[in-house]
């Protein structure tokens, strides 16, 4: 529609779907109709302009002209299918942080876009979702709690070595807790500082920025 010159706003399925799930879990909801995940830095890393340059003909044979294309592109959309979104806080959850990331490539072009070297182009990236994430993790969930939005609390990363834990969270800022076998409390875990007996098997998770909400568990055995 681009092509011939009708103002399209663009809503694709790998990108902009928001009913997919946020992880490839098999407790995360969603849907994987399109795409296995879509987690926030995939909304965020979505370069609109660039999903014309991989079309050279169009569905009739015709060669396609991408930039006749984007200078047609009003703007972008986030898309969720309400079938299985039963509860508002599921709304929140498919819904928050990803809108956020879909927010900053609508309103401002990628830094990142214009660089022709692929390997500085991928650092430029990882940079720029540095800032982003550090950003979100540090102020917009905060935000969102003051507001009462049920945000999805993302899972944390962890690796043992060495008989210590090391854990890492997609917005810095967020808490990551350990439960040891065995015990019912929850303790913070100071990454590469947090002890871990040979054998032990360990709980890990995140919490949300005011503390009253967590993360998926997600469990660890020191093997």
């Amino acid at each position: 529609m681009a092509r011939e010159g009708y103002r399209v706003i663009l809503t694709g399925a790998e990108h902009l779907y928001f009913d997919h799930p946020y992880d490839v879990d098999s407790s995360e909801p969603g849907l994987t109709w399109a795409h296995k995940m879509l987690s926030t830095k995939d909304v965020y890393s979505f370069v609109p302009d660039d999903s014309f340059l991989d079309l050279p003909v169009d569905c009739n044979g015709s060669l396609f002209c991408p930039q006749r294309s984007i200078h047609m592109l009003e703007g972008i959309q986030g898309t969720l299918f309400g079938e299985l979104v039963r509860t508002s806080d599921l709304l929140d959850y498919m819904l928050l942080p990803r809108v956020i990331a879909l927010a900053e490539r609508a309103w401002r072009e990628a830094p990142w876009h214009k660089i022709s070297d692929p390997m500085k182009k991928e650092e430029a990236l990882e940079s720029y979702w540095g800032e982003f994430a550090t950003t979100v993790g540090y102020k917009e969930l905060d935000r969102l709690d003051q507001l009462g939005f049920k945000y999805r609390v993302p899972t944390p990363g962890a690796i043992i070595k060495d008989n210590i834990l090391y854990t890492s969270t997609e917005f810095p800022g967020l808490v990551v807790e350990m439960s040891r076998t065995g015990k019912s409390h929850w303790i913070i875990v100071h990454s590469g500082h947090t002890p871990v007996a040979p054998g032990e098997k360990i709980n890990i998770r995140a919490r949300s920025a005011n503390g009253q909400r967590y993360s998926r568990t997600v469990t660890l055995l020191n093997r």
